[in-house]
């Protein structure tokens, strides 16, 4: 076999079939190529990496599309609870004070709060309904007629757009009476059966008497499920979102209500009909609930109604006007003053998530897109040890209680299994001994007297 001889000064050898002579190192032909084999079939580090997130990367798409097509599978359950847990953060402190000041018991309570919301929601809608319907009827009339109007005065300061904007006015009116009813309810979608919406309804009721009633009950139930170490921080993280969407969701119905107020005042003194006043109130109640987008679709449909109301351009810009100064005033007044800096989001990142949510699911999405990715972000905050809401440590009568290591909870937990569940007796048995146990309290109550 052939030898090759390289003189490597100090340098040592590496390789099989090598030998080293002072400072020269002899190896053999195939010794020689066998590390420029290697040196050829090795793979870069910058590939690998990128190689081992790729594949990480497929997995997590994978997982996110199964969850995205499980969700879109069972939406109608996943919007109904989403719609309870806003209402029982929202309500939550009304069953409170029913329990703590005036000592309901936990079920009296909930269902108090239930009836309450249903009665003040009937009592709305029933005083109104007529009215309400007709409205909405009245009030898609008017934007059809308002874009109109619009497109009207542009084709006619701008005729070499004609075409352009007849397609526009094609477009837009067909959007508006294709999807009236979206734009009238705001949150039932045009295809839901009456079946859907009653199981959603039901769906909705139950889960918010469930929540208000033994919420905590179950939210315990879910931290038992992780390993003992990570208890106690998941209780408190989710204490913590908890406490965030009742933030949330008590100071957007507040700031809610100003807005639809002030929308039908300003709407009221430029002589537009009542009939059309109350649905613009209601409609920007609703829209209010989603954040930056919301108020502007509202003004934007206020607007057209005083347009098409009034017939005239200068009372149309007065309402604009007006409602770009009620939306000033709430963003940098109002929203401060309630919100705070309770959500730690920037207005930039809203605007995305109410833009992605409704992509992704529409109306619902855009609603609860704000609420969950302030949960999460507090949660996060939490466990990576920057809490949001210390006072939350001394609180005796937060929501989750007083603050403990979970295990604490665990053991009065099972401990409380240990007596009501477990049948420490067969069935017959233990009703002997049930009944011997009422027989003895009645003789020690005779005893007594």
């Amino acid at each position: 076999m052939a030898r090759f001889v390289f003189s490597f000064g100090n340098e040592p050898c590496v390789g099989n079939g090598c030998s080293k002579k002072g400072a020269q190192v002899a190896c053999d032909e195939g010794a020689l190529l066998a590390p420029q084999e290697n040196e050829a079939a090795r793979v870069s580090p910058p590939v690998v990496t990128a190689a081992a997130w790729a594949w990480r990367f497929a997995v997590l798409t994978l997982a996110a599309v199964i969850i995205g097509y499980l969700a879109l599978k069972f939406s109608v359950i996943i919007v109904s609870i989403l719609i309870a847990l806003l209402l029982t953060v929202a309500l939550h402190p009304l069953t409170s004070i029913m329990q703590r000041k005036l000592k309901f018991p936990a079920a009296a309570a909930a269902g108090g709060t239930v009836i309450l919301l249903l009665a003040f929601v009937t009592g709305l809608l029933g005083g109104a309904s007529t009215g309400l319907v007709q409205g909405f009827l009245g009030l898609r009339e008017s934007i059809v007629a308002g874009v109109g109007t619009l497109l009207d005065w542009a084709q006619s300061t701008f005729p070499q757009m004609e075409e352009t904007l007849n397609n526009l006015r094609t477009t837009i009116i067909d959007a508006i009476q294709a999807n009236g009813a979206q734009i009238a309810g705001g949150v039932l979608a045009a295809s839901a059966t009456m079946s859907t919406i009653i199981t959603a309804l039901l769906i909705v009721l139950f889960s918010l008497f469930f929540f208000l009633m033994d919420g905590r009950g179950i939210w315990r139930w879910f931290v038992r499920l992780l390993p003992v170490h990570y208890r106690t921080n998941a209780n408190e993280a989710g204490i913590r979102a908890f406490v965030t969407l009742g933030s949330y969701a008590r100071n957007q119905a507040l700031m809610a209500l100003f807005d639809s107020v002030m929308f039908s005042i300003l709407a009221a003194c430029l002589h537009t009909p009542f009939a059309l006043v109350f649905p613009i109130g209601a409609i920007v109640f609703v829209l209010a609930f989603i954040p930056v987008v919301g108020l502007i679709v509202a003004g934007v449909i206020a607007t057209l109604v005083v347009l098409v109301s009034s017939g005239s351009f200068i009372m149309a810009g007065i309402m604009l006007l007006g409602v770009l100064v009620i939306s000033q005033i709430e963003g940098n007044v109002l929203s401060p003053l309630v919100q705070g800096n309770s959500l730690n989001i920037h207005a930039w990142a809203i605007l995305l998530l109410v833009i992605g949510g409704s992509t992704v699911a529409g109306i619902a999405g855009a609603l609860f897109a704000v609420p969950i990715a302030a949960a999460i972000n507090v949660t996060v905050l939490y466990l990576r040890g920057h809490d949001t809401f210390p006072y939350l440590n001394t609180l005796e009568t937060r929501p989750g209680g007083p603050r403990e290591e979970f295990e604490v909870y665990a053991a009065e937990h099972w401990a409380q299994f240990d007596r009501e569940v477990a049948q420490h007796l067969p069935p017959k048995e233990a009703r002997k001994a049930k009944r011997a146990a009422k027989k003895a309290e009645r003789a020690a109550k005779a005893g007594a007297k």
